[in-house]
């Protein structure tokens, strides 16, 4: 779904840039595919910041934003992630159990 959705996104983001400043509309794009792409690891926002600084507009939100989701998942494994690896399996598991009784009675 969201690789459909993203040149919809792109597209209206370059016709929203087109009479502004196209640095950060550049990096709107490059956030909007980093968001929508079907791989995404939380060190790939880093990369906008590059057109976040050169454009004339100012984004305080995402500093910020780039901080918190740099500390979610680190490139070694460590992170947030792994502190609910073990209760997030149990819940998966508890889903799909709950789900092959109940889910497809419903549908």
């Amino acid at each position: 779904m969201a690789v459909v959705l993203l040149p919809v996104v792109v597209g209206v983001i370059t016709w929203w840039a087109r009479d502004r400043d196209r640095m950060y509309g550049a990096g709107l794009a490059l956030l909007a595919t980093i968001a929508l792409a079907p791989v995404v690891q939380p060190w790939y926002l880093v990369w906008p910041l590059a057109m976040f600084a050169v454009s004339t507009v100012d984004s305080p939100w995402f500093v910020p934003l780039v901080v918190v989701a740099s500390f979610v998942e680190l490139p070694d494994g460590n992170g947030f992630s792994r502190l609910v690896q073990i209760p997030g399996s149990f819940a998966m598991a508890a889903f799909v159990v709950w789900f092959a009784v109940r889910g497809p009675a419903k549908v």
